[in-house]
């Protein structure tokens, strides 16, 4: 039985291709829950998921890997639960811990992978620091994001531009240049941790 034989059947789609990524998803939240959910359902090799949460009540009705007895569960756990019935040919890898004050972690996961899907809100810093990483490993970045109203997404490369365009951090540059000095694609693998970056109220 091919379950990928609607996706082969579209113009320029590579199958194969989407069977070897490994892809890193930052954050299992609202947006995150989705992508790791429809990564899964693409076929990839892997979905590595990271987090340091735990499934609250408000979170249940637009997480969609968590129901009512996951409150209290860690998210990484409660996450890996909710993605085995997606899955149909990917292995599933969890990470439980702070991407801000673990970022060494974060440096070795996304030189595993082949994209980095960010979905943690913690501040403009951590997505610069994100995307500088993936730019000095050469991995792609997708970041998506939801204020108010309105519904964001960037990524690296951008789409239908050179590999050489412009990034998240190109176009989106927080003011503090003593922090962003230390976040630049020729520093950002070396850091072990981003606890100096300011702290967000989200």
């Amino acid at each position: 039985m091919d379950y990928f034989s609607r996706q082969r059947s579209i113009p320029d789609w590579h199958q194969p291709l989407i069977e070897v990524q490994t892809t890193l998803v930052l954050g299992v939240g609202g947006i995150g829950c989705s992508v790791a959910r429809n990564l899964c359902r693409l076929g990839v090799q892997e979905v590595i998921i990271v987090d340091c949460d735990t499934v609250s009540a408000s979170n249940v009705n637009r997480q969609v890997l968590y129901s009512t007895s996951d409150v209290g569960r860690s998210k990484v756990s409660a996450a890996l639960d909710g993605l085995k019935p997606h899955c149909i040919r990917t292995k599933l890898t969890g990470v439980e811990c702070d991407a801000v004050k673990e970022w060494g972690k974060i440096v070795e996961l996304t030189k595993r992978s082949n994209v980095v899907f960010n979905g943690i809100d913690v501040g403009e810093y951590f997505d610069y620091a994100v995307t500088s990483l993936c730019v000095a490993l050469g991995v792609s970045y997708v970041a998506a994001s939801s204020y108010g109203h309105t519904a964001v997404v960037d990524c690296y490369p951008p789409p239908l531009l050179p590999r050489d365009g412009p990034c998240w951090a190109c176009n989106n540059s927080p003011r503090d240049r003593d922090i962003l000095s230390q976040l630049t694609p020729t520093h950002i693998t070396q850091i072990s941790s981003l606890s100096f970056l300011p702290e967000v109220c989200v």
